[in-house]
Order: C-alpha cells, then structure tokens, then sequence
C-alpha cells in the first residue's frame, strides 16, 4: 500500500504507508467487521432442515481487503451454497455478503464460530473476526390470564380484553397472530423483543360479543415466530359473563291528564326500570304552585325490579284553579346512573266548568239506585253508567246502569274516600252481611231520629249515610258528563220517593241533599214518576185512566191518573196515591229465605227428629255482631250471602219456569259443634220451590193494595183504568200481572182492562223523573202537560186529648193541591207559657200515624184566659213541603217553632 487516497474524505487525503490513521478524518487505514445480515435466532426444537442466513463482510478500512476463505468450526452445521474455495476481495467502504446455510439439528449439539481473516494486515492489528451460533431453547410462554373472563353488558357489539403475554424460556419476536372463530375480530401485539423476565407484553384481543355463548368459548391463537418455521398454537378459554344493566329510570309517556274545575280524579305516574339490576327510588320531588297534586301514599324508598314498573298514584283536585295548561316539574332522586335525577314534567290540563242545565233525575232506590240525564243536542233522556268497578260481583240480573243501594265504610281512606258504594261495596264488605262498616236498605230509615259510629269515627244519621251514597251517584254523574260535550257542574236534581213516604222522610231527602250541596231540588214521588215514563211508550190517545204499580225494592207505590191525549200533548192529572211503604221486593226475598229455613228443618226431622240446631245467619235489618266463637261467626258470615243470593236466584228463575231449584250448601250448629248441613241429612239439600208457592207467600200484602186500588178507584167514580202498568223490579214476578188480573176481572167483570209490564221496569221510574224535571228547565221540549200535581198524600192534623186518650184531629185533608188548598185550621184551647204541639200524618184510615214533628208553641202570659179556650191553630203546607204551624189568639197570630231533637245513638236496629 502506497500513496492511496484515503476511502472516507471527500478532500482525497493521500495516505502513506506508515499511516494507521487518515490524516483528515482520523479513520483506521486498515479495518473491517463481520455481521449478520439479520440476527440470527435459530431454535433448537425447530423442525426445519436448513436456515438460510447471510453473513455481512465489510471494509471499514481506507484501501481494499483480501481475505481468505471463511473457515467454519465443524462442516456439517455450516453449509455455504455458493463457492468458498478462494479469497475474495472488498473495497474500502464496501460489504461483501457470504450465503450460509445452517443445520438446526446439528447446531442444537454444537455450538457454531464462523471466521473472516484478511490476508494480510498491518503490524499489530488484528487480522481475524468471528460470528458465534448457538441453538436458543425452544420458546415458551404463557397467556394471562386463562381462562379469560370476560363481562359486558346485554346488546353490547364489539368490546376489547387484555392478556398478558409472560415468557418462561427463550426469547423471541413475534411477526403475526392469527385467531381462528368468529368471536376474535382481531389481535394487537407488542413488536418487541419478547424475553425470559422481561415485563409482560400485552396482547389485546377485539371480541364481537354476539359471537359469544353463555358456555365456554375456546378460541386458538397461532403465534407465528421471526425465524421459527411453525407456528406455536395457544388455547384461551373465554368465559363469558353478562353484566346486568345498571338501573336505568324511565317516566312512561302517557297522555297528559285533563281535570274540569272543582273535580277531582286520580292519575298515575309509572316508573319503569329499563336496567336489569333494582332500581331504588329514594324522593319524588315537584313543584306545584297552583296546588294541583296530591300525592296518595307513598312510601320510600322504592324498589322497582329489573324491567319493571312502579305506579304511583296522585290525587288532582282542581278546586280554586283557573281554566289553563299547568306544567307540573317532577324531579325523581334514584341510584339511576345515567340521570340520578330525573327531570319530568307533567302538563296538567284544567277545564273550565260549566253548569249542566238540566235536572239530573235520581231513582234512588231501597235495593237498587239508578239516574238519567238530558242530552244537551237531541233532549234525548240517557242512563248513566254508574258501576265503575274494574270486576264487579256480578249478582243475578247484573246491570251496569243500576247499582245496589249499598254503602261500605272503611276505617281506613282508599284513593281520598273512607266510604265504597254499590258494586265496589259489595264486593269489600263482609260477606254482604249488614255491620258496623256496612248499611244496606237506608231508605228505609229515613225519617228516624237514631245515629250510628262509624269506622272513621263519624256519628251518622240515616240521611247522612244516604247523602254519601247520593254524593257517589252524582260524582258518577258528572264524571260521564265530564266524557261528552261539556264539563258540567250538577247543581240541581228531580229526586223520586215512595208515595207514601211521609213529610219527616222527605225532608230527610232534602237535608241529604243539601249537605251534598243540591239545593234546587225536586221531588217527584215514584208511582207518578213511573206514571210519565210509562205514558212516554204509550200509543194510545184520548181519555182514559192510568194505573201504576210500581213494586221495588222497599216499596209499593201507587198512583191513578187521568190523562188525555189529543194528538198534540198530553195532559196528566194525578188522581190518587197509594201504596205500601213497608214491603218490597226485599221482603219477598226475606220470605223466601224463611221458605228455604223451614225446608231445611223439615228435611233433618225426617231423620233425626230430636236434634237441637240454629242454621246461624243475619238478617238484613239485623247489625250484625261477633259473638265471640270464630266457627259461629264464620258460619253466620258463610251461611248469609248463600242464602240470600240463593233466595233471589230462586226468585228471578220463577219469572222464567213454574218451578225452581237450588243447592245450599250451609253450615249448622250443633249445640258448640258447626258442621256442614248435608252431614245431618246423608246428602245435599235441594230446595224447591214452585210458583204457587211463592205465590202463597206474597198473597196476602198483594191483596191488601189491591183493596187500596178499589178504594182509590171508588173515590174517583168507581170505574177502573183503561191501562195499569206494572214498574219496578218486582213487578217481574208473574204473580203480581196474574194477581192483578184475577182482581180486575173479578171486581169489573165487565171492564176490559189492559195490564202492561213496563218495557223497563226499573228505569221508567228515572226517565219519568227526568221528564218531570224537564218541565222546569226546559218547559219548550216538554210533550206533556201536568196539572194538579202536588197533592197531599195524607191527612195532616194534630194529636189532642179526649178525656185520657189521645186522638188524631185532622186539619188539612188527603187529596189538596199545595200550596194553594193544603191550608186548615181547628179550635184548640191552649196556655199561656209553652205548650207542645204533636203533629202527624195518616195515609189510610187505620190508627197509624207518622210523627212530622214536635213544634214549640210560646204564648205571653196577658192573654186572657177567654181568648186562650177560643183559640184556634192554623197550619198549611208550604211550597217547599214543611209544615207552618200559626196559633190565632185574640185577634193576634203567634207562629210556633219546631223542636229540635236530639239523634238517640243505637248499636242495633
């Protein structure tokens, strides 16, 4: 080497022979390296043949190199593909690539040096370079964890998991892992060098969560090696678990609820939980200026179940609040974790009230109560739909329209009312058995100075209990008012009672009413409102005499009637009134009952003659009381709905057949022993009962109104009706037509008259209510004329002394228009000071006298004795239908009050 230029400097630096370094840039002169062309891994358990590797010769020096052949240490690991026989040359700065080949097998036993020497070099640098090549274990490694537990939430689509990759031996790089199933959309990976005790690497697996089963999934995982010829496969156990949704609230979309002024209507809100795990809610918070929302009953915390509901019921009561859109702000505190405070808000419509023009008509009955109203566009006279039970008691001869006159008193409040009537009232009291919590046949107590205690703690009168009940009637009222054309407010009633109900009963209607707050009243009694419904389906025209029967549930009524009809309108005039107010379809029921009582007795004497028993049961004027034995009272509180609701099924098959049976299944008492009835007669008991039967029990109350009707009848000329119509529920028993047939044909051999059962026995009384109504409220749309209406049903006077014994002395008569006739008066020595005036009311010609009141007469004590025997007392019927009591005295009138009694409490009636 002489004079060369140095390889490295761009300047062309000449080197000299003595140089070890270039002037210039200060590289070696003489200088190169051996590499692999990529580091070599080669592993001992690899099953390939032969690897392919390249060893890198370069010149690092300033001038070419010449080496000799590479030298290996055994040659049967080291194989070269192309000629190594010679030396071969590198110029400065350049590489030269030598091919190897390199037997695994052979190098997992030895280990391999590989040498590089230059020919020549100069003094003191070494002239020689090796590679060394050894087999690496086998790589091993483990995935973690495994199995692999994976949690998501139901629906989920794609989620990722992480494993840790540790190496137990060897080391390695990964070039690409491949995953078989469908579950594993892809797999990242670290690209570096993967060794024994190194940090874990992760490898991140992409899961298509709808691939996954509830069992295990296996999934394989090929790790394909940088310079290992197979893969190495890896199971990974999946195991998969679903995470419940969190709790999640929901406020249920419904429509927004609307309320009429001075109304109010329950509405509730439903909470759903969309989540799978238990929604807790701890406060339902809102704001409500107008002060529209009551909430009912609420208890805290809520616990609502994955994907449930909750409802909550509110009261709205809309008194006080002007006609308008109420947003109500709802804020629902729960462990939902999406909105832990849920905004809601409520929009409550109030619509304005309007007064309902018409009269609502009420046939409030002893058994069973109905209403009807007009329709504001066509004066069409429509039922209203009073049973609001969701699943009634449906009793024989079940009609929505009509509903038991029943009333039951809770102890504790049910959606703001501490009272249930009708069907709902059936349904929750015991058993149907009259008590402390349950009146039934009210009505008939009317006029009756007794008060009872209630569960609530109310003292009640008779006519409060039936304003509850009227109150229940008219809600219904207006809330299928509410449904129509208009929002109406009822103000103002036609109200139908017994004919023969006396004046004390009929103010106790009024007062009832009045405390409901109805004080345009009418009263209208039932034979006559019977009497206007009936006409209504009537064809013919002309003159002729009406008759109605009507034959409820606590009462017959009666009343003739002389109508005309040219074509026109039709002209009504009440003639006569009769009846009896002390028996019913009740009572009927009640006979049977006895019918049924004494069967029994009849068929356990057949075999045991001897036996002492009481079939317990209550009767329904009978409170009913525990005695203390729970096997007798549960017997009492068995035995009464079967027997009773036997006895009307009994009833109501008689209007169909000649003959009817039934199956009763009571219990008996044997002295302390309660058993089964048919275990006394070795079978059931089959009552039957036939026709002729029930005709025997009902004969003789019958026969006496009819004897009323001859006297009615013979009062006002003695001929008999044209038409008698049969109204009531009652009256479809097939006695009452065959009996009432029997009577005319008899009585009026000669006369031909037309016996008709109303088309609607128990409604015609309503619509002929409504009708009368009508006539105030509407006097253009009414087809029909009444005159003489108002009349008094009984003779009014005074209870005096004769000698030691009480008699009636009659003032005003039966039969006088009110106000106009109903005016009397009658001598009567009085005194100074006060003096007690006991005034009653006949309605036949018996000795019975109804008690209308006791008034209170105060006269000065300057009043001169003469004056006082001379004196003489006026009274008259008002319009209103009380009772005006004036004493004339010297030329002076002095009116007298009446005196208020005290209500005497009793626990049984």
């Amino acid at each position: 080497m002489a004079n060369d230029v140095c390889s490295k400097c761009d300047v062309g630096w000449i080197i000299h022979s003595h140089d070890k370094h270039c002037g210039y840039c200060g590289c070696k002169v003489f200088d190169f390296s051996v590499t692999w062309e990529q580091e070599p891994r080669i592993y001992a358990s690899d099953d390939a043949n032969i690897h392919d590797l390249t060893v890198l010769v370069e010149n690092t020096g300033a001038y070419l190199i010449t080496f000799q052949p590479v030298r290996t240490t055994r040659d049967n690991t080291i194989l070269f593909p192309q000629e190594n026989g010679g030396p071969f040359t590198v110029n400065a700065g350049q590489r030269y690539p030598i091919p190897i080949q390199v037997n695994p097998t052979n190098l997992a036993r030895y280990a391999e040096t590989i040498t590089v020497r230059a020919q020549s070099a100069p003094p003191n640098i070494p002239r020689e370079k090796s590679l060394h090549l050894k087999a690496l274990p086998p790589p091993k490694f483990k995935l973690i964890p495994n199995p692999l537990k994976v949690r998501h939430q139901r629906g989920a689509g794609q989620i990722t998991e992480e494993l840790r990759l540790e190496v137990q031996q060897s080391e390695f790089h990964i070039s690409h892992i491949t995953p078989t199933g469908k579950s594993v959309l892809a797999v990242h990976y670290s690209q570096q060098l993967h060794q024994a005790n190194s940090a874990f690497k992760k490898v991140i697996l992409e899961l298509d969560c709808n691939q996954l089963i509830d069992e295990p999934n296996v999934v394989k995982l090929n790790f394909e090696l940088r310079d290992l010829s197979q893969p190495i496969k890896k199971k990974i156990e999946i195991q998969r678990e679903i995470v419940p949704d969190p709790p999640r609230l929901f406020v249920s979309q419904q429509m927004n609820p609307n309320i009429t002024q001075e109304r109010e209507r329950t509405h509730t809100l439903t909470l759903q939980n969309r989540g799978e795990r238990t929604l807790t809610v701890q406060n339902i918070a809102f704001t409500d200026p107008s002060n529209l929302i009551r909430m009912l009953d609420v208890e805290y915390p809520i616990a609502i179940e994955g994907g449930g509901q909750h409802n909550v019921d509110m009261q709205l009561l809309a008194v006080d609040v002007e006609a308008g859109d109420y947003p109500i702000n709802f804020t629902i505190t729960s462990n939902c974790e999406v909105s832990p405070q849920y905004q809601y808000i409520l929009n409550v419509e109030v619509n304005a009230l309007e007064p309902y023009p018409h009269y609502l008509a009420i046939d409030f009955g002893t058994t069973n109560s109905c209403c009807v109203y007009i329709d504001l566009d066509t004066y069409a006279i429509e039922l209203v739909h009073l049973d609001r039970s969701t699943d009634p008691i449906k009793a024989v001869g079940y009609d929505p329209n009509i509903i038991p006159s029943l009333i039951f008193y809770q102890s504790q409040s049910e959606n703001g009312e501490n009272y249930l009537v009708g069907y709902d009232a059936k349904g929750s009291h015991l058993n149907e058995v009259e008590g402390h919590y349950c009146i039934r046949s009210v009505k008939r107590w009317l006029g009756f100075d007794w008060y009872r205690q209630f569960p609530n703690g109310a003292e009640l009168q008779p006519r409060d209990v039936v304003a509850d009940i009227l109150k229940h009637i008219i809600e219904r009222a207006e809330k299928h008012l509410d449904t129509i054309s208009t929002k109406s407010k009822i103000s103002k009633c036609v109200i139908t009672y017994p004919t023969m109900f006396d004046i004390k009963q009929q103010e106790d209607i009024k007062q009832a009413f009045e405390k409901v707050g109805i004080t345009d009243l009418i009263l209208i009694d039932e034979a006559s409102a019977a009497s206007l419904g009936a006409i209504s389906q009537q064809q013919q025209q002309g003159d002729y005499k009406l008759l109605v029967y009507d034959f409820g549930g606590g009462t017959i009524d009666i009343v003739l009637s002389r109508v005309t009809d040219d074509g026109n309108e039709v002209t009504i005039e009440p003639l006569a009134h009769g009846g009896n107010p002390k028996y019913g379809g009740d009572d009927v029921t009640q006979e049977i009952v006895d019918f049924v009582l004494e069967e029994f007795g009849r068929e356990i004497k057949k075999e045991k003659s001897d036996l002492h028993f009481d079939i317990p049961y209550v009767s329904p004027r009978k409170i009913w009381q525990s005695s203390g034995d729970q096997k007798k009272d549960n017997a009492t509180l068995s035995n009464t709905p079967l027997l009773y609701n036997g006895a009307e099924e009994l009833k109501m098959e008689l209007s169909n057949q000649p003959v009817a049976n039934h199956n009763f299944l009571l219990s008996v008492v044997v002295g302390d022993d309660v058993r089964p009835l048919e275990s006394l007669t070795q079978g059931k008991i089959n009552v039957s009962i036939s026709r002729a039967e029930l005709n025997s029990l009902v004969a003789d109350e019958l026969h006496q109104t009819f004897v009323d009707i001859d006297t009615m009848l013979s009062e006002n000329g003695g001929h008999p009706p044209e038409i008698v119509i049969l109204a009531g529920q009652s009256s479809k028993m097939p006695v009452v037509k065959e009996m009432m047939t029997t009577h005319f044909q008899k009585k009026y051999p000669t006369d031909n008259v037309d016996i008709q059962l109303s088309d609607s026995p128990k409604e015609c009384v309503a619509i002929g209510a409504a009708q009368y109504g009508m006539t105030h409220s509407s006097p253009s749309e009414v087809w029909f004329e009444i005159r003489n209406f108002r009349k008094t049903h009984s003779s009014i006077g005074i209870m005096q002394y004769d000698g030691r014994k009480q008699v009636f002395k009659e003032i005003i008569p039966k039969g006088r228009l009110i106000p106009d006739e109903s005016l009397g008066r009658t001598s009567i020595p009085l005194r100074t000071g006060e003096t007690y005036i006991d005034v009653r009311e006949r309605f036949g010609t018996g000795d019975k006298f109804s008690p209308i009141d006791d008034y209170i007469l105060t006269l000065p004590e300057n009043i001169p004795r003469k004056a006082l025997r001379n004196a003489c007392m006026k009274m008259a019927v008002k319009k209103n239908g009380k009772i005006k009591m004036v004493a004339l005295v010297d030329g002076r009138e002095y009116e007298s009050i009446v005196k208020k009694k005290e209500p005497e409490f009793v626990s049984e009636i």
